[in-house]
């Protein structure tokens, strides 16, 4: 993270997009390294990040704590059904 976008570097080069404008970041590459502040500036800016298994496909999804998403309707639900 630098300045508030995100860092990407990549084969000696070095990209940079505002966290602003990011919505979801997919990460496939095993050799992908994400840094705790760049986790935690995802949180507060909204961003989603999914993780792919070796075949690419999604099998991990990380969501900002206390924002709104559909999942964590049913997930409130299943809770107090399991306290009950």
């Amino acid at each position: 993270m630098h300045q508030q976008q995100m860092l990407i570097q990549q084969e000696g080069n070095e990209f940079t997009v505002p966290l602003e404008d990011i919505a979801i970041v997919v990460v496939e590459s095993r050799e992908t390294v994400i840094t705790l502040p760049l986790l935690s500036a995802f949180g507060l800016y909204g961003i989603t990040l999914l993780s792919c298994d070796e075949q690419f496909l999604p099998c991990g999804q990380w969501l900002p704590f206390n924002q709104y998403y559909r999942q964590l309707k049913p997930l409130n639900y299943n809770l107090k059904r399991a306290c009950h």
